[in-house]
Parts: structure tokens; sequence; C-alpha cells
């Protein structure tokens, strides 16, 4: 098992390949991009596409499934608060 980390975008929604069974940790900013960190079973032969859904503060919030965590970025000297989720 490893940790792997797995860069995003900030959209409303997008899917992330990884092993599958892998267990998502968090999504945070590094270097002021979103990134996602998973525990995965590196020898695991077998990939499933995750989807991930982004959500702005005040922005409608389509039917989700698991919170995954919330970060802030900053765009043009605004601080943008998402909210990020796994799709059911």
């Amino acid at each position: 098992m490893k940790i792997y980390k797995y860069p995003l975008n900030i959209d409303d929604e997008q899917e992330v390949s990884m092993p599958l069974g892998a267990e998502i940790l968090t999504v945070q900013l590094q270097h002021g991009r979103p990134h996602l960190w998973a525990v995965v079973d590196d020898e695991q032969p077998n990939m499933c596409a995750r989807k991930l859904v982004i959500i702005g503060t005040g922005n409608p919030m389509p039917e989700v499934g698991r919170y995954i965590n919330t970060f802030q970025s900053v765009n043009g000297g605004f601080t943008l608060v998402w909210h990020v989720f796994e799709a059911a």
C-alpha cells in the first residue's frame, strides 16, 4: 500500500483513474492547484474511474455522494471556497 497524489482541475465534474479499492483521504491545494490523496494498492492491476464533483460556495448543489473535503483558492484577489464530493 502507498499514498498516491492525483492533480485535479476546478471543474464541476471530473473522473480520476486509480487502482480498484483505493481509499480517498483528502483534497487540498499544493502549489496553488487542488490535488487528491488516496491510499492505493500499487500492485492492484485493475483500475477504476472515480467521479468527483466540485461545488463552489453559493452555487446550486446537485445530488452528490460522499463528502471528501473543502479547500480555498485565490483568484484575482478573491478567495473562493470549494467543496469536493465523490459522486454516488
